[in-house]
């Protein structure tokens, strides 16, 4: 039986399945939790993707940890999934809020 991420890796040649998590308390709403993003894509622009399916303040702004780091805005998606994969073949991140006026 062929897994959930091995299907869309087959059917999506040059994307790859991610899920962003948000951190505990942390007061924000992901309206869309799942994503089949272009390899090529840089985390500064999935960065933009993710804006659109979050509910905040105009006070806070967002941070995205793969596995409790936090990557360059130019690290591509494709070269963060081929790291940070976990074993069912999903990139996980973690949205964490930040207030940015005090």
């Amino acid at each position: 039986m062929i897994s959930t991420s091995e299907h869309i890796l087959k059917t999506h040649k040059n994307k790859v399945p991610i899920i962003c998590d948000l951190s505990k308390n942390c007061g924000i709403i992901l309206d869309k939790q799942k994503f089949i993003i272009p390899r090529n894509v840089t985390i500064r622009e999935f960065y933009c993707i993710l804006n659109k399916y979050i509910t905040k303040t105009k006070n806070d702004c967002i941070i995205l940890f793969i596995k409790n780091i936090l990557p360059k805005g130019t690290d591509t998606i494709g070269d963060m999934y081929n790291q940070y994969k976990e074993n069912d073949g999903f990139l996980y991140i973690t949205v964490r809020k930040e207030n940015t006026f005090g």
